[in-house]
């Protein structure tokens, strides 16, 4: 018997992975999770597609979002799988929401010299707050969550005042 030799190709195609991943909705300073659903991975890796100053940091198959300003971005997911499979990758909407501006009067506000301050101001330091008090408006900054506005020419008396702060991405206008 003489021996018979054939060649031939073997193509091996790796099965794939997938990964569904689900969408995410916080407010600005915050954070949310989104989890992951995979087939045939051992992880994930995540992250805000084009913005590299997020954190998208994977726990499992959770990932916490947190570190952006308030906006629309994608959330991008893709698998970690064994040898015998190919990645995946999936992407979700993330939707940060601008905080609502909250600034709290003093009980009374006393003006010491020619300077008003009003506490319990959730909006970033160096932001401008208005104050409108007896048809005059008078301007001042944040610091520390502290408002401090200087009034030129106060009289004494008692008037009514309201608060204004113009709003940026982050936080919601108050008007006046």
């Amino acid at each position: 018997h003489a021996s018979n030799t054939n060649t031939s190709n073997v193509t091996v195609t790796k099965a794939s992975s997938s990964v569904s991943v689900s969408d995410v909705e916080f407010y600005y300073l915050g954070s949310d999770v989104s989890k992951a659903t995979t087939v045939n991975a051992t992880g994930i890796i995540a992250e805000v597609d084009g913005h590299p100053e997020a954190k998208a940091e994977v726990n499992d198959y959770e990932v916490t979002v947190s570190g952006l300003d308030a906006g629309n971005y994608t959330l991008k997911v893709t698998t970690v799988p064994d040898d015998n499979h190919s990645p995946a990758t999936a992407t979700a909407k993330i939707v940060v929401k601008a905080i609502p501006t909250s600034i709290k009067f003093n009980e009374d506000l006393v003006i010491i010299g020619n300077t008003l301050i009003f506490a319990t101001v959730n909006i970033t330091d160096g932001s401008v707050v208005s104050v409108k008090s007896n048809g005059r408006t008078f301007s001042g900054t944040v610091k520390d969550n502290v408002a401090t506005v200087l009034i030129n020419d106060a009289q004494s008396g008692t008037y009514p005042a309201s608060v204004y702060y113009e709003g940026n991405n982050n936080y919601i206008a108050l008007p006046l």
